[in-house]
């Protein structure tokens, strides 16, 4: 039996300077990309102007911890139903664009900078059952270590 016959192929963006294959691995490798799940959803998400994939890291105190700018811009391929912004794996705010695109600015304001990190990505939801993901953001205190990929595990 074919058990892939339901199954539609994914797809991931890479976020390179240049179309060269040194620059599509370093852009993998530091996480500057996204899936969708075939659509050729346009997805891009910054905090605090970093984009999606990076590690912020600052000294302890630091305001920046407690203010979190968080951008997200989307060009969908059909009406996109929801727009989550996640934040440790939990809801933190939800938009409903009514549109193929939306563009919307979202701050996190802390009362006092965190002990730990914390991480953000981005979950685009389309009325065709298409969907995108974007690389999670993380943003903490210095000696903080985003998850690391290596070819050889």
């Amino acid at each position: 039996p074919n058990w892939c016959q339901n199954w539609k192929a994914g797809l991931a963006a890479v976020y390179a300077p240049e179309l060269t294959r040194e620059a599509i691995w370093d852009a993998m490798y530091h996480r500057h990309c996204y899936g969708t799940t075939g659509a050729r959803i346009i997805l891009q998400f910054h905090l605090n102007g970093a984009r999606m994939g990076s590690l912020l890291e600052h000294k302890s105190g630091d305001d920046r911890l407690c203010r979190r700018e968080l951008k997200v811009t989307v060009c969908g391929t059909d009406y996109i139903r929801r727009i989550d912004i996640m934040k440790n794996n939990a809801l933190l705010q939800r938009v409903c664009p009514k549109d193929d695109r939306a563009e919307f600015t979202s701050i996190d304001q802390l009362d006092a900078p965190p002990a730990t990190r914390d991480w953000y990505y981005v979950r685009v939801f389309q009325a065709d059952g298409n969907a995108a993901w974007s690389s999670p953001i993380w943003i903490g205190p210095e000696g903080i270590v985003a998850p690391s990929v290596s070819l050889g595990e």
